[in-house]
């Protein structure tokens, strides 16, 4: 019995696992990524595979038959096209990972093959079902989460053709995913992955300028998510000022579609915020001077703001509280020299 539950604990594990899932939206982006590639891979498989396969296909049973076909044929000069049919037999009975192990195959060991960009485009689209929630099937029957292998299927494809449109399309499928999982970090890097990959590539294309574009104005979306609340390190506002800032000037007229200029209004009224609170710290710490400098700062930077008000009234406030203590101060110096003076008759 205790083995039974370790089991089916373990088969648990395996069927809940990955956390989460993604928003509807990234799904909805997932469907369009998703008709996008496969409209890539139209032009790319032309053969039979009737020709490939001859007298040793077997409709009925087509994966039996090309196992087969692939055990007996291992010298081959149409093995390359006879692991796609495999893969490609495996993908239409929704064994997902299988399909991107027989891919997998063709691209590590004939890299020159014709069908090389068709597999790519074909791993990425499993990477995207496997990231829209598709399971993969362990021994066979075992539904299992996916998205880990979908991201690695990402990483492993940019990395395979570099430069390329697809390497850039792969990236920022893998950043949009970091980004829904609010993952901030891992999505900054990636969408700044995307913008390298972009910038190093040979071919100049309308869908690597769209990818560029979009990876500039993501990057500083999520460097200004970054922004915990005026307690917090502010140092992500003055980046995302300069992110937008880049943005607006490469991309004028998508900036204006964005309202980048609303955003950094939005920053720099952060920024007037974040200052006022180390101001109000220095106070609260008996920081007097520091304090006031501060003020003064905010006063003049973010003038006509509702900051440099508070700040202005700060500075006044500081002003009559001094004059006050002063005040007092000296009326008890008068009264202790009275007193003094009283003492000595």
């Amino acid at each position: 019995m205790k083995i039974f539950c370790i089991i089916l604990a373990a088969i648990m594990l395996i069927v809940l696992g990955g956390g989460c899932g993604v928003s509807g939206e990234y799904k909805n982006r997932l469907g369009e990524e998703i008709v996008y590639l496969q409209q890539k891979q139209r032009n790319l498989v032309e053969f039979d595979e009737k020709i490939v396969l001859g007298a040793d296909l077997d409709k009925k049973n087509e994966r039996k038959s090309i196992k087969k076909w692939i055990k007996n044929n291992k010298k081959s000069p149409n093995m390359d096209k006879a692991l796609f049919l495999q893969g490609q037999a495996f993908f239409d009975r929704k064994l997902y990972y299988q399909a991107f192990e027989s891919f997998e195959k063709l691209l590590d060991e004939h890299a020159a093959s014709e069908l090389f960009e068709a597999a790519l485009y074909k791993e990425t689209e499993i990477a995207c079902l496997f990231l829209m929630g598709k399971k993969r099937k362990v021994f066979g029957f075992i539904p299992s989460s996916a998205r880990t292998e979908g991201v690695t299927i990402l990483e492993q494809a940019a990395q395979r053709w570099p430069g390329s449109e697809l390497a850039a399309k792969a990236l920022m499928i893998k950043a949009d995913y970091h980004n829904d999982k609010r993952r901030l970090l891992e999505a900054l890097y990636d969408y700044q992955a995307v913008i390298d990959e972009c910038k190093n590539s040979r071919r100049s294309s309308q869908g690597i300028a769209a990818l560029y574009e979009q990876a500039m104005l993501r990057c500083a979306e999520v460097t200004h998510n970054l922004f915990l609340g005026p307690e917090y390190d502010g140092t992500c506002l003055a980046d995302a000022l300069i992110r937008y800032q880049q943005y607006q000037l490469n991309f004028p007229k998508k900036a204006r579609q964005a309202n980048v200029n609303s955003q950094m209004k939005l920053i720099s009224d952060q920024q007037a915020q974040k200052e006022l609170e180390i101001a109000n710290y220095y106070q609260r710490t008996h920081k007097n001077a520091s304090a006031k400098l501060y003020w003064k700062m905010i006063r003049q930077q973010w003038s006509g703001t509702e900051w440099a008000q508070e700040a202005q009234d700060n500075i006044e406030e500081g002003i009559q509280n001094s004059e006050f203590r002063i005040q007092k101060e000296e009326e008890r110096e008068r009264e202790a020299r009275i007193q003094n003076s009283e003492d000595k008759r």
